[in-house]
């Protein structure tokens, strides 16, 4: 994953995916990008604002699972300081 900051960045976040054919063909790279974006979709709200980001697929996202590359985006933007810490309520 690559990414960038930008301060005068207008949404929250741009990402960009990148499947290659060395992943498998058409419809394996667009069921990975599909998984992806589901992904992003459902955590948008714990990133932090204001980064251009770009994904990589690599073949072993071809047989990985949801959750196992749900887990590893999370481990990932965790690792780069991307995720919001939770804040308890109470």
């Amino acid at each position: 994953m690559g990414y960038l900051r930008d301060e005068e960045l207008k949404e929250p976040v741009r990402l960009g995916l990148i499947t290659t054919k060395k992943v498998g063909n058409a419809v394996i790279r667009n069921r990975i990008r599909r998984r992806l974006r589901g992904i992003v979709q459902r955590n948008g709200d714990r990133l932090v604002p204001g980064y251009w980001m770009v994904l990589i697929a690599r073949k072993q996202a071809a047989e990985a699972s949801s959750s196992q590359l749900e887990k590893e985006w999370k481990w990932m933007l965790h690792k780069v300081g991307m995720l919001k810490q939770e804040q308890n309520a109470g």
